[in-house]
């Protein structure tokens, strides 16, 4: 049997692959029965759902399936905006730092939300906040430098920020900021008054101004205090627009935006042009009956707690947890999944992080609630045991 893995470089050889959302590796206990309709409250939806579809989905018809014109993305062959991508440009070779238009919106956007604190900066268009990660981290890091990686807390507030900056200043480090859904970040929802006085409508996009949004709600970046250009910051439109797209930005000083370019020049130099006409077009001709802001009724994760006694083996035990809470058909992703350094954060990791974006239907919601806490309080039952 041939075997090429000599081949292999010891930079690519040294590599693995590890998922947060990955099924437990351990051995499931032996009374071990997995649920035949799980529920996902983690990353992918769901196997099956509770009105029996095959794919897990409402298998009824979407109105934004619909083809009308009001649905519809239109971009011309060729235009003389120069605000827009048409076909003739967006198919063709483009400069690896992105499309002009798209770049002047990227420029535009971070001026009104996380203007840096000085004059040389400059934006470059990445295949999303990975691509932006990796690029960040060729630039920054040499072999065998210490990476900080925040832990969880209360991390958005701007005093713990400053700090944290300060720290850079005088230590003469960098920071690569990736804060994905900071944008996400909303006021407490409040039921809408019908009946009450006014219009009884207190839907968010009516109540909530931008500036205001703005100015008290979104959460602050570090771009903001950065006087030095130690800040580089990787955004995406995957969280406000579509995941599939592969498609964000990053900003930092022009010195630094040089070096990601030389980088990029050499890997997988620009991000797609036709996926920049379409998010870029979409964008500046504002496609009504095409993108609809919806109020949110909730946000998106939750931690789940677990108290465990302080005399116990926290990883063991929640990994035992875990596959109650798989066989109660509930898919969660477990707090040591998400560390950097298990040894280090395994006593913290008593916890699982709950997404219920996944669900079709309030009925889905209660119903994983239910299975949860039916799961956990079994386990408690059992004193600590499956």
């Amino acid at each position: 049997m041939s075997d090429p893995t000599h081949l292999i470089s010891k930079r690519a050889a040294g590599r693995t692959s590890v998922h947060f959302t990955n099924a437990p590796s351990d051995k499931p206990p032996a009374n071990f029965k997995p649920h035949e309709k799980p529920l996902a409250l983690s990353y992918e939806p769901p196997s099956s759902s509770l009105n029996g579809s095959e794919n897990g989905h409402q298998t009824k018809t979407p109105p934004s399936s619909i083809h009308t014109p009001q649905s519809t993305v239109h971009i011309s062959r060729h235009t003389t905006d120069p605000k827009l991508i048409d076909l003739a440009r967006g198919l063709q070779y483009a400069a690896v730092e992105g499309h002009a238009p798209l770049l002047q919106f990227a420029r535009d956007f971070i001026i009104r939300t996380h203007k840096p604190n000085y004059d040389d900066w400059n934006v470059f268009i990445t295949t999303g906040a990975s691509d932006g990660l990796n690029k960040a981290a060729d630039v920054f890091l040499d072999d065998g430098d210490v990476i900080l990686d925040k832990i969880q807390s209360d991390y958005s507030i701007f005093r713990i920020r400053k700090k944290i900056y300060d720290l850079a200043v005088k230590y003469d480090f960098a920071i690569i900021e990736d804060d994905p859904y900071g944008y996400l970040t909303l006021p407490k929802y409040e039921k809408p008054n019908i009946g009450g006085s006014g219009s009884g409508n207190n839907e968010l996009k009516n109540d909530l101004e931008i500036d205001d949004y703005l100015k008290n709600h979104l959460t602050p970046s570090y771009l903001e205090l950065d006087t030095t250009g130690r800040v580089l910051r990787v955004e995406t439109f995957s969280k406000l627009f579509a995941p599939g797209l592969r498609l964000g930005f990053i900003v930092g000083h022009k010195e630094v935006i040089d070096a990601v370019k030389n980088y990029s020049d050499v890997v997988n130099r620009g991000a797609s042009g036709l996926t920049q006409t379409i998010v870029n077009n979409v964008i500046q001709e504002n496609f009504k009956g095409y993108v609809d802001v919806i109020d949110p009724k909730a946000g998106m994760f939750v931690t789940f707690k677990i108290n465990l006694p302080k005399d116990v083996d926290v990883l063991q035990k929640m990994k035992l947890l875990l596959w109650k809470l798989i066989s109660y058909g509930i898919l969660v992703v477990p707090g040591y999944n998400m560390t950097v350094d298990l040894e280090f954060s395994k006593d913290r990791s008593n916890f699982f992080r709950l997404c219920y974006a996944l669900a079709n239907n309030d009925e889905e919601i209660l119903e994983s609630g239910k299975r949860l806490t039916d799961a956990v309080y079994e386990f408690f039952s059992n004193g600590l045991e499956f």
